[in-house]
């Protein structure tokens, strides 16, 4: 499972991208709103208690190897263990999981209001180097394929295009 952090202002066009695409589904969270006006009031609300912060935005992708997935309740339980390690407390935090069905490679987005509900900040140093780590233990607690972590070498392992889609086909590693 790999892990990509992106940090940024604007929740709206996050909410947007990851919300918006005609598969996604929302799987958890803690948003009360079900449409892109509501969502991006309710957080531009929280928002509003810390107009300095800068990158308000956490914004996560975990992303399973092509051919790999899961159930939406395994997402569920896995991003409620990712959210724990990372020291996001799921019930102080506006976020929101969404899966995406439109790639070969089966994967949530994670969108976190950095920005508590108290109006404190939660820390996101060394969060890449975090997610990393945290990544190699759930693929590990849930049985996953592993991938390669920091300082490991990558797999020579490079499917063709037509590898990828039996890959995909059948869920096998060609």
């Amino acid at each position: 499972m790999k892990a990509k952090v992106v940090r940024g202002n604007g929740f709206r066009g996050c909410l947007s991208y990851v919300c918006g695409k005609r598969d996604a589904e929302p799987i958890c969270g803690t948003l009360a709103g079900t449409t892109l006006d509501e969502m991006s009031a309710e957080v531009g609300a929280v928002r509003r208690l810390r107009t300095e912060a800068k990158n308000p935005v956490w914004h996560t992708s975990l992303s399973l190897p092509p051919g790999e997935r899961m159930t939406s309740e395994s997402w569920r339980h896995l991003t409620a263990l990712f959210l724990a390690r990372m020291e996001i407390d799921p019930d102080s935090m506006q976020w929101i999981a969404v899966r995406h069905h439109d790639a070969a490679h089966d994967h949530v987005h994670v969108v976190v209001n950095r920005i508590r509900l108290d109006g404190s900040l939660w820390s996101n140093s060394n969060d890449v180097f975090k997610a990393i780590d945290i990544t190699q233990q759930l693929e590990n607690d849930f049985g996953l394929q592993k991938t390669p972590g920091r300082g490991e070498k990558k797999s020579s392992f490079s499917p063709t295009s037509s590898e990828r889609r039996m890959m995909a086909r059948t869920g096998e590693r060609s």
